[in-house]
């Protein structure tokens, strides 16, 4: 997802206030199981969360990568006293997605910074920060964020990972508008 804001009835900001923000996660279901988050979003419109100093902070640009291996409920019933009635009635749940042995975090947040670049049509070298929200980075140092800014070849951005569970990406992207916003 790319963050950016722009002045009071103007267009998108110079690159030198762009944010990347990058949320994956190794095991696809819970919050981005099949319930909610946008799979497949080209070309919308800017999605304005919040207007500070006379800019207008929004998300440009989305970008979505899974794994291939699908963990369906009726798997699950293999494993846990349950139904993939009374898991889908309760959650929208229908399958997850988990990342196979040889992938780590950035493999799959790679492609999705990739998509999310192309989506708000900005080059990675112009982005300034890069937070990765997740709970399964691929090692504590050095960061996720911090090697996907270099593989992404975001040279000059600041990267951290945000290590916060499901509550990650609303914390992250709270972050993000109080970076643009202060």
């Amino acid at each position: 997802m790319l963050v950016r804001a722009s002045a009071a009835g103007g267009g998108l900001c110079p690159p030198q206030a762009r944010l990347g923000f990058v949320a994956a996660r190794r095991e696809g279901g819970g919050s981005w199981g099949n319930h909610g988050f946008p799979h497949a979003i080209r070309g919308g419109p800017v999605v304005v969360i919040g207007s500070a100093n006379g800019a207008r902070i929004g998300i440009t640009g989305l970008g979505v990568h899974v794994p291939e291996r699908v963990f369906t409920n009726k798997d699950l019933e293999q494993f846990v006293d349950t139904t993939d009635e009374w898991i889908l009635e309760r959650t929208g749940i229908r399958e997850r997605r988990f990342a196979d042995e040889s992938e780590a975090l950035t493999d799959i947040a790679r492609p999705a910074a990739v998509a999310a670049l192309a989506d708000a049509g900005v080059l990675a070298k112009d982005v300034d920060l890069l937070v990765c929200a997740t709970v399964t980075p691929d090692m504590m140092f050095p960061t996720s964020s911090a090697i996907l800014a270099d593989e992404l070849g975001m040279r000059d951005a600041a990267a951290y990972d945000l290590l916060a569970g499901c509550t990650g990406f609303v914390y992250a992207i709270a972050q993000a508008y109080g970076m643009l916003a202060g």
